[in-house]
C-alpha cells in the first residue's frame, strides 16, 4: 500500500489541477483550426453515421468510401456524440482534448501508485507539455483514448494484486473491456498482465505455503479477465475480422534503431534529423530505474517494465502491414514519462538531502520545486507549440476555397474517383455545390472535374486552374454534360449503349440513378457511396418505325477488396421491365457466382479482385412501349464490394425505315429539358444555360419545318474559329456511328463576359424576364466601376489594389481577394500604396538591404468593411531576432495595428512555416479606408508566394446597401467603365454567391 507521504497532500492536488488547467489551454487553443487530416477524416465519416451502421460498418469492415478502419468503434462514438454539439472542426476534436486530460489524471495516478505522488506528478506535467502528447490529445483518433483507458487497466491491475475483493475484479473488467473497445494494441497489454501473473505464481511452485495466494490471484485475474471479455463480446467479431483484413504472418525484425527514433519522435516531436536533446531525458530514465528499484518500488517497477516492454516487442512480432512509428509503441511512451517523472523526483531528493533533512516540510517543498524544474528542462523544445496551431497544410481548404471563388455557372464537382476527395470536399463546401452521385431528370449541368495530377481525364474537359502542393498536383477542369435520355433503341445497328466508363456516357443516357457514378480512376461504375445501396436506371423506347423484340445487356462484374477467410456478401442485381414499379429480377451476382467462375476465388486465403463477364437477353414484349433496365448494387461486408467495368445494351427486331431520324429523337429528348438557342457572333448569354446545336451534315440533315431547329455545318466552322480549342458539350450519332448533331456551350470554359472600357456588349437572357441580378463578380477594373445592364447603372463604391477579385452579394456580403505573387513573372510592385527597400528573391518578398522593409495595400469602399485576414509563408533566420509581420491601419496609412506576427526561432538555421500562418480580424465599427501591409525585419526575414504557397488578403465587406440591378428584356446589353479605365471581366448570377462558405473555409 502506498504511504501518507506517497498519497500526497492538498498541494499535489492543487498543482495536478493547475497542470490540467494548463494542459487544457495549451490542447483547446485554436483546436479547430488546422486541417483535418486523412486519419481524422476516416474516424468522422464512420462516426458520422447512425450508431447502428456505425457498429455494424466497424464491426464487419464494410467497404466504405474510407480506409478500412483498424481500431475499434469507441472512440467513433465519443465523435459521434460530439457532433451534437454542432459539427465542426472544434467540436468532433474536443473528445480527444478531454481524453487527453484524463490520460494525464491517470499518468499521476499510477505513478503515484508505482512510485510516489511527486513523481506522478512530474510525469502529468511532463505528458502536459509534451508536444507528442499534446499532438495526439488534438488529433481526432484512438490514441489518448486508448492512453487513458490503458493506464486505468494498470492501475485497477495493481489494486488488484493488493486487494482481490470482488469490487477491485469489477472495477480491472470494465478498465480492461474499455482499453479493448480502445484499440487493438490492447492484445498486448493484457498479455503482459498475463505474463506478470504468471510470474508472481511461480514460487507456488515449489512453496507450499504461497499456493493459496496464488490460487487467489489466479482466480480473481482469471475472474477480472472473464468478464471483460464478457464485456467485449459484442466486439470480438470485429476483432476477428480486423485481423483477417490487417493482420499477416511474418513480423518485423526487432530494430534498435527503429525504438531509437520513436524514443526522439516522442522526446521531440518536431525534430527529426539528430538525437541532441533526448540525452537528458535518458540519464533521468536511468536515474527512474536503478535509484527506485528497492523494496516494493521493485516489485511496482517489475511490473511496470513487463508492462512497457511486452507490447513494444509485441509491436515487432506483428505484421499489421504498416511503418513501426512512435505512436504504436504506446509502452515506450509510458516508460518514457513515468521514468523520467521518477528519475528528476530521485535526482532531486539526492542534491536537496546534501542540505536538508528528509521528510521536512522544506525538504519536500524544495525536492518537488526542483523536480518540477527539472521536467521543464527536459522538455526543452518541447515548448514551442506553433506549429500544432496553424495546421499542416490546408490543401483540401484550398480545394473549396477555389471552388467557392469560382463557383460562376458550374453547380456541381465531379471526380476521378467516388472515394478520398469526394469524402474530403463533402464537409469542406458546406453544401455549395451538388455532386454526381444523383441523377433525377434531365438538363444539361455544368461542373468542376477535380483529380491530381496523373489520373483519368474523360475527353471533352477544358483545364482552367493547375494547383501544385506539396505532396501532389490537384488539376481543375471545367465541363458540361447534357441528359439525353430515354435511350432511342435502334435494332439490327451498333450497341445502343456501349459505355467503358472513360466518357460521360453514363450521365448522357441514364434516366435515373441514385448513389451510383462512374468511377474513372477504376474504368467502372460502381456506388458513389459504398456505405448505401445504388440503383441506375436506363429507359429505352423504339426509334421511330422500329420493332424491338429483345435486348442483349453484357456486362463484366467486378467484386474487389476481399479479405482473408471471410465470405463477402456484396451484391448486385439486373433488373428489367416495362414497369418501372414492378421489375422482373433477371440476375443476381454474388460471391458464389464469382467462385463457380473462378475456384481459385473461393479459398480461404484469396483476396483481391475477381472479373465475371454476364450476358443476359431482356425480352420487349411491346415495342410500342418503353423499356426499362436497372442494376441494382447492394453493399456488403468484409471489405469488399461489386463494380461494372464494362456494359453495352444491343437491341434485336426491325428497324424503321428512316434511322436518321433516331438522333432526331435524341435531340427532341434534350429540347424537352435544355434550352437551345441559335449562336450569334459577338453575343454573350446572361442568366442560364443555352446550347447552340450545329449539324454535321447540311445534306443528311436539312434543316426542315419541325419544331427543333439547327444551324449548318458552315456555321460551326465559324463558332469553332471563334472558339478555338472548346470541345462540343455532346455529339449525337445516328445508328451507323456518323455524327448527326455537334451540341456547344460557347460559355464552357469561361461564364464571365469580356467587357473592355466604354463599349457595349450585346447579350441574350437565356431566362424569363425581368432577371434581377443577385450575385457578382469581377476582375480588372479597380476603382469604382459602374457596371451597365440595359439602361440600368451599378455604380460600385469600391477602389481595390490591381490583381483583386471582387465577389459581391447586392443586398448581402461581400469579399475582395487579392493573393500578390513574388515571382519575377508576377510580381506587381504597382498595385501597392506604399512600398519600401523591397526585394524579390526565389519566390519570396525580402528586403533589399539591411533595414526592415514593407509592403502596403489599401482598400476604400463606401460600403462597410467588417474583417480583413491574412495567410502568409514566411521563413526567418535564428542567427538573430527576425519577424515578419501582417498590419492593419484604418483611414490612416501610419496608424498600424500588428494582427499577425511570426517571430518563432527553433533549433535550425531557419525557422519557416510551409503550413501557413493565418490571422484575421473583425471590426465592431463600420470601416471604409483600410490599408493593409506586411513588414519584415530585414533580409533575414521573407515570405514566400508562389502557386504551391500563395499569400493572400481577404476583406469581408457588408454589401446590404448595394442594390440589385435586372435585365428587363430577352435581348439586352452589358457594359461598364470605371475610373482608370481597364476592362473588366464580369460574371452575373441570378443566385446569391456563396460568399459565406468562403469565409469560414479558412
Amino acid at each position: 500500500m502506498t504511504t501518507a507521504r506517497d498519497r500526497g497532500g492538498r498541494w499535489i492536488w492543487i498543482l495536478l489541477g493547475i497542470i490540467l488547467c494548463l494542459a487544457a489551454f495549451i490542447r483547446l487553443h485554436a483546436l479547430g483550426v488546422p486541417e483535418l487530416q486523412w486519419d481524422e477524416r476516416l474516424a468522422l465519416h464512420r462516426a458520422s453515421m447512425p450508431v447502428a451502421q456505425l457498429w455494424d460498418s466497424i464491426n464487419n469492415q464494410s467497404a466504405s468510401d474510407v480506409s478500412l478502419d483498424t481500431s475499434p468503434p469507441l472512440h467513433h462514438l465519443c465523435i459521434h456524440f460530439a457532433r451534437l454539439l454542432g459539427d465542426n472542426d472544434f467540436n468532433v476534436r474536443l473528445p480527444s482534448v478531454l481524453f487527453g486530460l484524463a490520460s494525464l489524471l491517470m499518468l499521476f495516478l499510477v505513478g503515484r501508485q508505482f512510485f510516489d505522488a511527486e513523481s506522478g506528478l512530474c510525469a502529468a506535467l511532463y505528458g502536459a507539455l509534451l508536444q507528442f502528447h499534446v499532438a495526439y490529445s488534438r488529433y481526432m483518433r484512438w490514441y489518448v483514448f486508448f492512453y487513458t483507458f490503458s493506464l486505468l487497466s494498470l492501475y485497477c491491475y495493481r489494486r488488484l494484486l493488493d486487494s482481490k475483493t470482488w469490487r477491485a475484479v469489477l472495477a480491472y473488467a470494465v478498465a480492461t473491456a474499455l482499453m479493448l473497445y480502445s484499440s487493438y494494441l490492447a492484445a498486448p497489454f493484457v498479455l503482459a498482465q498475463m505474463l506478470f501473473t504468471g510470474i508472481l505464481c511461480l514460487p507456488a511452485l515449489t512453496d507450499r505455503a504461497a499456493r493459496a495466494e496464488a490460487r487467489k490471484l489466479l482466480f480473481a485475474h482469471g475472474a477480472g479477465l472473464c468478464l471483460a471479455a464478457l464485456f467485449y463480446l459484442p466486439q470480438v467479431k470485429g476483432q476477428l475480422v480486423a485481423y483477417y483484413t490487417f493482420y499477416h504472418s511474418g513480423g518485423h525484425a526487432f530494430d534498435f534503431y527503429r525504438v531509437a527514433k520513436a524514443f526522439r519522435e516522442i522526446t521531440l516531436y518536431f525534430r527529426d534529423s539528430d538525437f541532441a536533446g533526448t540525452g537528458g531525458v535518458a540519464l533521468f530514465m536511468l536515474a527512474g530505474l536503478v535509484w527506485r528499484w528497492r523494496g516494493k518500488a521493485g516489485r511496482n517497477l517489475g511490473l511496470f517494465l513487463v508492462w512497457c516492454a511486452v507490447p513494444t516487442l509485441a509491436a515487432f512480432v506483428i505484421n499489421v502491414q504498416t511503418q513501426i512509428t512512435a505512436k504504436y509503441l504506446v509502452g515506450l511512451l509510458y516508460a518514457v514519462l513515468l521514468l523520467a517523472g521518477a528519475g528528476v523526483m530521485t535526482l532531486s531528493r539526492a542534491v536537496i538531502g546534501q542540505g536538508l533533512a528528509p521528510g521536512s516540510r522544506a525538504y519536500r517543498a524544495l525536492t518537488l520545486a526542483l523536480g518540477l524544474a527539472g521536467i521543464l528542462f527536459i522538455l526543452g523544445p518541447n515548448l514551442q507549440y506553433a506549429a500544432l496551431y496553424r495546421s499542416w497544410q490546408h490543401n483540401a481548404q484550398r480545394w473549396a476555397r477555389y471552388l467557392l471563388l469560382h463557383k460562376q455557372d458550374a453547380d456541381s464537382v465531379m471526380f476521378a474517383s467516388n472515394r478520398a476527395k469526394k469524402v474530403i470536399l463533402e464537409r469542406e463546401l458546406h453544401g455549395a455545390y451538388r455532386f454526381f452521385g444523383d441523377v433525377a431528370g434531365q438538363g444539361y449541368r455544368k461542373f468542376f472535374y477535380v483529380i491530381g495530377k496523373g489520373d483519368f481525364v474523360p475527353p471533352g474537359l477544358t483545364l482552367v486552374e493547375d494547383m501544385p502542393q506539396d505532396d501532389e498536383v490537384v488539376l481543375f477542369f471545367r465541363g458540361g454534360v447534357v441528359g439525353q435520355a430515354p435511350l432511342v433503341a435502334s435494332p439490327g445497328g451498333a450497341d445502343v449503349y456501349a459505355d467503358d466508363f472513360t466518357t460521360l456516357r453514363f450521365y448522357e443516357t441514364v434516366w435515373q440513378a441514385h448513389n451510383v457514378a462512374p468511377d474513372y480512376q477504376l474504368h467502372a461504375l460502381s456506388q458513389f457511396t459504398l456505405d448505401a445501396p445504388g440503383r441506375a436506371t436506363w429507359k429505352l423506347v423504339s426509334a421511330p418505325g422500329a420493332r424491338c423484340r429483345s435486348v442483349a445487356v453484357r456486362f463484366d462484374a467486378v467484386m474487389r477488396g476481399k479479405i482473408r477467410a471471410m465470405r463477402p456478401d456484396a451484391r448486385l442485381r439486373l433488373l428489367a421491365g416495362q414497369d418501372p414499379d414492378m421489375l422482373t429480377l433477371v440476375a443476381d451476382i454474388d460471391y458464389a457466382k464469382f467462385v463457380t467462375a473462378n475456384s481459385a476465388y473461393g479459398q480461404p486465403e484469396a483476396t483481391g479482385t475477381s472479373k465475371l463477364p454476364l450476358a443476359a437477353t431482356v425480352p420487349w414484349p411491346r415495342s410500342d412501349q418503353p423499356l426499362y433496365v436497372r442494376l441494382e448494387f447492394v453493399p456488403g461486408h468484409y471489405a469488399a464490394s461489386i463494380d461494372l467495368e464494362r456494359l453495352s445494351f444491343r437491341v434485336d427486331g426491325e428497324a424503321g425505315e428512316h434511322p436518321g431520324e433516331a438522333a432526331l429523337a435524341v435531340l427532341g429528348n434534350i429540347a424537352a429539358h435544355t434550352r437551345l438557342a441559335p449562336w450569334k457572333a459577338g453575343e454573350q448569354t446572361l442568366g442560364g444555360e443555352a446550347l447552340h446545336v450545329f449539324c454535321a451534315d447540311d445534306a443528311r440533315h436539312p434543316q426542315g419545318a419541325g419544331p427543333l431547329s439547327w444551324q449548318s455545318a458552315v456555321e460551326r466552322e465559324r463558332f469553332v474559329t471563334a472558339h478555338p480549342g472548346l470541345p462540343p458539350v455532346a455529339v449525337l450519332r445516328d445508328p451507323d456511328g456518323a455524327p448527326a448533331f455537334y451540341l456547344y456551350d460557347a460559355h464552357l470554359a469561361d461564364a464571365s463576359l469580356s467587357l473592355p472600357q466604354g463599349r457595349e456588349e450585346t447579350a441574350a437572357v437565356a431566362v424569363a424576364t425581368p432577371w434581377a441580378v443577385r450575385g457578382l463578380a469581377y476582375t480588372g477594373a479597380t476603382s469604382r466601376p459602374v457596371v451597365r445592364l440595359g439602361g440600368k447603372s451599378l455604380p460600385i463604391p469600391l477602389s481595390v489594389p490591381a490583381g483583386s477579385l471582387v465577389e459581391l452579394n447586392p443586398g448581402g456580403e461581400g469579399l475582395v481577394h487579392l493573393s500578390p505573387r513574388f515571382t519575377p513573372k508576377d510580381f506587381n510592385l504597382y498595385n501597392m500604396v506604399r512600398r519600401d527597400n523591397l526585394n524579390i528573391l526565389g519566390d519570396a518578398l525580402t528586403c533589399l538591404e539591411g533595414r526592415p522593409c514593407l509592403a502596403e495595400y489599401v482598400f476604400a469602399s463606401e460600403l462597410p468593411i467588417k474583417g480583413v485576414r491574412a495567410m502568409i509563408y514566411p521563413a526567418l533566420r535564428t542567427d538573430k531576432p527576425n519577424y515578419a509581420r501582417v498590419f492593419y491601419g484604418i483611414n490612416d496609412i501610419d496608424a498600424r495595428r500588428v494582427f499577425l506576427d511570426f517571430s518563432e526561432r527553433g533549433p535550425l538555421d531557419i525557422s519557416s512555416t510551409y503550413e501557413g500562418v493565418l490571422r484575421e480580424v473583425r471590426f465592431e465599427t463600420p470601416v471604409h479606408i483600410l490599408f493593409v501591409g506586411c513588414e519584415l525585419s530585414g533580409p533575414g526575414a521573407s515570405i514566400r508566394s508562389n502557386a504551391k504557397y500563395p499569400m493572400r488578403i481577404e476583406v469581408l465587406l457588408d454589401a446590404a446597401a448595394l442594390p440589385s440591378i435586372a435585365a428587363e428584356a430577352s435581348s439586352t446589353t452589358v457594359g461598364q467603365r470605371s475610373e482608370t479605365g481597364e476592362p473588366m471581366r464580369l460574371w452575373l448570377s441570378g443566385k446569391p454567391l456563396p460568399l459565406r462558405q468562403v469565409w469560414e473555409t479558412r
